[in-house]
């Protein structure tokens, strides 16, 4: 492996502006990495180009190069194919995405790279997300806004989300995978995106100590919020299982055992004031109404307004 390579890191946004400037601040302050350079992408998916003057601002007194792109085309898998495009026709070999409301811990990037270059072939590499709540959120909310267990470090995955990654350009160059747009407002593009290359034997593997920090915005902690999500989730869980080789009238049966079981649990816990229990038991019942959802061919368009 030569010692001259270069990483594209890339962020797609809409309407964000300050999170998008905190955002940049975090990865024009990386630690410097060894053997390796990196740039930065701003892919604009608002034809107003919003994020223009947040990145004609930075870029002058940043030493590392930021490049600029808007993508009219609205929905976020079109932002995501265009960083891949422009990926590609800037000849990079790696391609790392983080999200326009996250900030990168100080050696987030290296960290992500040098446990990439610990393997020998093509793989991906996704890192910890570390949720930043407001003031005063309770404990029950912090809960149910991620319940998810802690990765550990090396531990396989069968697909990931593009809010802490980095992979070879390799694999788009030679397995020519996209995102798909078919539902560019529906959400999980990515998952799906990710899975296609797990299925094509790259494999995906967590990094713990790559931290970036994501701003949890208060019209996300209402229950109603957190339900579309687990519901949208769903959706996705049910395209996945059916790749993998699932029937559909299993998948129906169980989704409607588990909707029975966690909405009594719900209900249970409601009568004895068990908040976090409640949400718990809901959220799942609402992410197997969204597996339902997804046999019969539901969609969700959950980015078509965004939290801000």
């Amino acid at each position: 492996m030569r010692n001259d390579q270069n990483i594209n890191v890339c962020i797609c946004t809409y309407l964000r502006p300050q999170h998008l400037k905190s955002c940049l601040f975090s990865l024009i302050n990386q630690n410097p990495l060894k053997k390796t350079s990196y740039s930065i992408t701003v892919i604009d998916n608002d034809e107003n180009k919003s994020a223009e003057p947040v990145v004609n601002d930075l870029e002058v007194q940043s030493k590392v190069p930021i490049y600029y792109a808007c993508e009219k085309e609205r929905g976020i898998p079109f932002a995501r194919n265009r960083a891949l495009d422009e990926s590609v026709k800037l000849n990079f070999d790696y391609i790392a995405f983080i999200d326009d409301d996250e900030q990168a811990s100080r050696d987030w990037l290296g960290t992500l790279y040098q446990y990439l270059r610990s393997y020998s072939s093509d793989v991906v590499i996704h890192g910890r997300v570390i949720h930043q709540f407001p003031e005063n959120t309770p404990d029950y909310m912090r809960y149910s806004y991620y319940m998810k267990k802690e990765r550990k470090t090396g531990k396989k995955l069968d697909t990931c989300a593009t809010n802490n990654v980095i992979f070879p350009t390799t694999i788009v160059r030679e397995h020519k995978v996209c995102f798909d747009t078919s539902e560019p407002h529906a959400g999980g593009t990515d998952t799906i995106f990710f899975f296609e290359v797990n299925r094509k034997g790259i494999p995906i593997y967590e990094c713990a100590e790559a931290v970036v920090y994501e701003t949890v915005f208060p019209s996300r902690l209402k229950m109603s919020w957190l339900l579309r999500r687990k519901y949208r989730s769903g959706i996705t869980t049910t395209w996945r299982r059916i790749k993998e080789g699932n029937i559909k009238p299993v998948l129906t049966v169980k989704a409607l055992c588990k909707i029975s079981f966690h909405t009594l649990g719900g209900c249970f816990n409601s009568v004895c004031f068990n908040s976090k229990d409640r949400n718990k038991h809901f959220l799942k019942a609402a992410k197997y109404t969204g597996v339902l959802a997804g046999i019969i061919g539901m969609k969700v368009d959950s980015y078509r307004n965004i939290d801000v």
